[in-house]
């Protein structure tokens, strides 16, 4: 992503959170000069030491987790926190990251599904800001 657009997404963020007191927007990765999930969650246990973190994916990204760079390291400092989505649970449950960490590591969120993709949401996104 363009450094553009990670200020206009940021910038965004803030905006629909600014009367939210226990959401705060930052962006993260000029600080530790990496976008990698991995090295993003380093820095936070490091900054908030006595804080438990949670990752959150989706289901069709927990099928191709074992491929992430340090995903091993991921799942030892934080639990992983697994949204549905639709036509991918099955695919998840089988996959290698699952059957490898199943309940030590990661969990199935039990909600209500909305049918939209993090693509479409970004499509709205720009056609609302661009």
């Amino acid at each position: 992503m363009c450094i553009r657009d990670r200020y206009k997404r940021t910038a965004y963020a803030k905006k629909i959170n600014k009367n939210n007191k226990f959401i705060k927007v930052k962006c993260f990765e000029e600080i530790i000069k990496s976008n990698r999930t991995v090295d993003l969650i380093k820095y936070l246990k490091k900054k908030f030491k006595h804080s438990e973190i949670f990752f959150l994916m989706g289901a069709d990204n927990l099928i191709n987790f074992h491929k992430w760079k340090g995903y091993n390291s991921i799942t030892k400092m934080c639990k992983i926190l697994v949204f549905d989505r639709n036509g991918y649970k099955s695919k998840a449950f089988r996959s290698k990251s699952f059957k490898k960490y199943n309940k030590k590591a990661v969990e199935f969120i039990k909600f209500n599904k909305v049918n939209i993709s993090s693509s479409q949401l970004r499509k709205i996104w720009y056609s609302l800001f661009n």
